[in-house]
């Protein structure tokens, strides 16, 4: 069936998001919490898989911190440099905008993909998002 065929995922329309919310405030880690969102997010995109890049505790790079419906190939870091102002995933992180890849981005185990901000708390001394642009 193709996507535009199918009936938009009720977590989007929010009937059940109350019910998430709370299965994921009663997961007993981060790891579990986060396979639940991810699991969530990319059936209500109609995706196969989905990965979570979080800030590491440098507050230097976004890491790989859970990865659904694929194995993380094994050797590899996937992480990016907060430095690497044009590289599309600092790009969604830092700028807190959705980010649309048609193409391979390197370090991500995707061919294509929609990058999207989780915003998080943000540290002292930590990575400061860009101001918006007037465009």
């Amino acid at each position: 069936m193709e996507r535009s065929q199918m009936m938009p995922s009720s977590l989007l329309l929010g009937e059940e998001l109350p019910e998430l919310l709370s299965d994921l405030a009663e997961a007993p880690d981060f790891g579990a919490a986060a396979t639940l969102l991810l699991e969530q997010l990319a059936e209500a995109a109609g995706a196969r898989r989905a990965a979570l890049f979080a800030v590491d505790r440098s507050v230097q790079r976004l890491t790989l911190r859970q990865m659904v419906g694929d194995k993380t190939p094994s050797g590899t870091d996937l992480a990016v440099s907060l430095d690497e102002g044009g590289h599309p995933l600092t790009v969604a992180a830092l700028g807190e905008e959705v980010v649309l890849c048609g193409a391979p981005v390197p370090e991500l185990p995707f061919a294509s993909c929609v990058l999207f901000p989780l915003p998080q708390p943000r540290a002292v001394g930590g990575a400061v998002p860009p101001p918006p642009s007037r465009e």
